[in-house]
């Protein structure tokens, strides 16, 4: 249960939280369960319910209604942003989230979900960081374009958003029944200024309980490199990521052992490359606790192919992702047999990051934002819990080496269904 930040002059907010060391939320900024029945044209600058907020409405051809706890939108002929409701204003910070329930009406093109700079927003290029699901259930994050897409999920079913603010950029998260899985981790996006909001754009989209709280949480890495400690590669730093340069909530991932378990590993200038070559490859992993994981990296090459290996059990058992100068792949060793799960020509640039995400037999994989491609026949029997880098040259590095757990396990539950359901 979530608690609520007491009238100005009451019990300060620190002798509250040692009260409830259980809570998350500092405090609720937005809470809107739309009890109220409102027909269209009448929704537009009414309060929200329970509260705090305040309702901003764009229905020109009335679209817009409240029924029965839901907030139903028509489509107004295709028209982009348009119904849309939004509240605010609020300050980018850290854990600031925002979530709520969702829901397509068949083939439906819905959102933006999320934060824009204005109210209401009138262009895609005021959408800061926001979800959108488009006509073929594919989720795409939207931030100021739509920039990858990251998830498919079923027509006509309720799901549980969650976006969580970075200092620059945002935690994306879903859930649909079991446990809250975080689907992307961006990096773009600094707008200190910004309005939750959704919106409809083909077909209808329903809404319930939406949310806005400060957290005093961010999920951090189960592990994190920035490379910054010279000589042969050892232990974990935990700066491979913003909030672990910048402290606080969401820092984490150092501390952990690296295993060179092909040839060997050096650090230096603040990367890591291969010292030396095993068989024309050099392996380093680091233990973590899940096999479903979101693996991210930099990569720079010279040479060969560069890239991260994920679900490590040996040599023998693992995945990997790569790219070779030309294309990008993803591929699965199974009893020392290696095979192609994908892979599609993406154009190499320094330092861009190479993202995979796996769970269970599924997995996706990212070039510099961009989708490569999505598998689900990943071998049920590849469950190794240790991640780590991969390369076939020594003359290639490796930059910002950051695992997150997808949040199978229900890793992420505590503090986001504190927000959604408080």
């Amino acid at each position: 249960m979530a608690f609520i930040l007491p009238a100005p002059n009451s019990k300060s907010l620190s002798v509250i939280r040692r009260q409830h060391q259980f809570s998350y939320v500092e405090r609720w900024l937005l809470r809107d369960n739309f009890t109220t029945p409102l027909a269209a044209g009448n929704v537009n600058g009414t309060a929200a319910e329970p509260g705090p907020g305040v309702r901003t409405v764009v229905d020109i051809a009335s679209k817009l209604s409240l029924s029965s706890g839901e907030l139903v939108m028509l489509t107004n002929g295709g028209a982009f942003l348009e119904p849309s409701i939004s509240y605010g204003p609020q300050t980018r910070s850290p854990g600031l989230a925002l979530t709520a329930y969702v829901k397509n009406g068949g083939v439906t093109a819905t959102g933006p979900l999320g934060w824009s700079s204005a109210t209401p927003p009138t262009s895609g290029a005021q959408i800061i960081n926001g979800f959108r699901i488009d006509v073929t259930t594919s989720i795409a994050i939207y931030e100021g374009s739509t920039k990858a897409k990251i998830a498919v999920i079923a027509d006509e079913q309720y799901y549980t958003w969650a976006n969580v603010l970075r200092a620059t950029g945002a935690m994306y998260f879903i859930k649909n029944g079991g446990a809250w899985e975080l689907l992307w981790v961006s990096e773009s996006g600094s707008t200190a200024t910004l309005y939750p909001t959704l919106s409809t754009h083909i077909g209808t989209t329903y809404g319930k309980k939406f949310r806005v709280a400060q957290l005093s949480w961010l999920p951090s890495p189960l592990t994190s490199d920035g490379f910054g400690t010279a000589g042969a590669l050892a232990t974990t730093d935990g700066l491979g990521h913003a909030e672990g340069v910048t402290g606080g909530i969401g820092s984490g991932g150092g501390g952990k052992t690296w295993t060179s378990q092909l040839g060997t590993w050096a650090n230096a200038a603040g990367v890591t490359a291969a010292a030396t070559l095993d068989t024309g490859v050099a392996a380093a992993t680091t233990p973590s606790s899940t096999a479903d994981v979101l693996v991210t990296a930099s990569i720079t090459r010279a040479a060969g192919a560069k890239g991260i290996i994920l679900r490590w059990t040996d040599a023998n058992n693992y995945l990997y992702a790569e790219h070779d100068g030309t294309n990008c792949y993803l591929k699965q060793v199974l009893a020392g047999s290696t095979s192609t799960l994908l892979t599609a020509a993406a154009a190499y640039s320094a330092g861009a990051e190479l993202r995979a995400i796996v769970g269970g037999v599924n997995g996706r994989l990212y070039y510099n934002n961009a989708l490569i491609g999505a598998v689900a026949t990943i071998n049920a029997g590849l469950t190794g819990t240790a991640h780590g880098v991969r390369t076939t040259d020594t003359s290639n590095s490796l930059d910002n080496f950051n695992v997150y757990a997808r949040g199978t396990g229900g890793e992420y539950d505590a503090p986001l269904n504190e927000v959604a359901n408080g």
